[in-house]
């Protein structure tokens, strides 16, 4: 299991270095599939959290106003919020973020392409937020949770497929959703 963990670590390292150089594992096994897709999920979570922490620390010393939640979704019940983060959420952004990237990885300029792609997603995440001019300037920051996962939700996605990326992306919100502050 060791041996598993440093090789899957190393093979996302390399990934995130050059993008151009995954493997689509098409041949692989359901059960490899899952323990990478799950292995995302859980590592995603941990880098997360202590950016996450990070972010609303630096309120704490001046740099921008706390954060609020700018999210409509919170407000309408539990049902509304599980079936946004559980199911629309996954699936809608895995579709629009993720989905291309394959198609695209033929071209010549796709590592750029795939960050701007990962940028776009972590962006897209300030709209949760009631978010002011200082909360602009720190926007990158704010959202670097966001951005984290999404890099291991492409990962997941380039060598296992999109599915797997959505389920990787649903485990991760309902994690996050048991232990929100």
């Amino acid at each position: 299991m060791k041996n598993y963990l440093f090789s899957e670590l190393k093979s996302f390292w390399v990934f995130l270095i050059s993008p151009i150089e995954f493997k689509q594992q098409l041949q692989q096994s359901t059960k490899s599939r899952f323990k990478r897709s799950l292995l995302m999920a859980m590592l995603a979570l941990p880098m997360g959290w202590a950016l996450w922490k990070f972010v609303t620390w630096l309120p704490e010393l001046g740099f921008y106003l706390p954060l609020k939640d700018n999210d409509p979704t919170l407000h309408r019940g539990a049902a509304v919020i599980l079936l946004s983060s559980l199911v629309v959420a996954p699936i809608l952004e895995e579709w629009v973020f993720r989905w291309p990237l394959l198609p695209l990885a033929r071209l010549r300029y796709f590592r750029a392409i795939f960050y701007v792609i990962a940028l776009m997603f972590g962006m897209i995440h300030m709209a949760n937020y009631e978010a002011d001019r200082a909360h602009w300037l720190f926007s990158l920051l704010i959202v670097s949770p966001q951005l984290v996962a999404g890099l291991c939700f492409a990962y997941v996605r380039l060598t296992c497929g999109i599915w797997w990326a959505v389920g990787s992306h649903a485990l991760y919100n309902a994690i996050g959703l048991m232990i929100q502050d």
